[in-house]
């Protein structure tokens, strides 16, 4: 008999559970928020303190990017087109000339390119 009331026992505590528990416990969040705020505030102050450092001197002049470059291009036909104008092979030299004292200089990127172009201008 001993061994029935033991058995009904340990029964009984199998089928009696816990409610679901629908809250949150925010303590371990709390505590890490608080850690986070101390360590910060600590290292804060430090961000601050610089080192000093010699840099080297430049006297080069800056590159001008804006400047569009200056586009030939090729057919098949050979047809020559300086930027989307087409021009004849003996004006080529002294347009490049002229573009290069207007703009201030003989440093001139140009880009050349072989095209399936038509032979119609638009």
């Amino acid at each position: 008999m001993g061994m029935n009331g033991a058995g009904a026992a340990i029964g009984r505590r199998r089928h009696h559970r816990r409610g679901v528990m629908s809250d949150i416990n925010v303590t371990p969040m709390v505590d890490v928020m608080l850690v986070l705020l101390i360590i910060f505030m600590i290292s804060a102050p430090l961000l601050t303190v610089g080192v000093p450092l010699d840099l080297p001197q430049s006297q080069a002049k800056s590159l001008d990017q804006d400047k569009e470059p200056l586009t030939i291009s090729v057919n098949l036909q050979g047809q020559i087109y300086l930027q989307n104008t087409e021009i004849p092979v003996d004006e080529l030299v002294p347009k490049l000339k002229a573009i290069a004292e207007a703009r201030g200089g003989m440093d001139e990127r140009i880009l050349c390119a072989v095209t399936a172009r038509s032979t119609t201008v638009r």
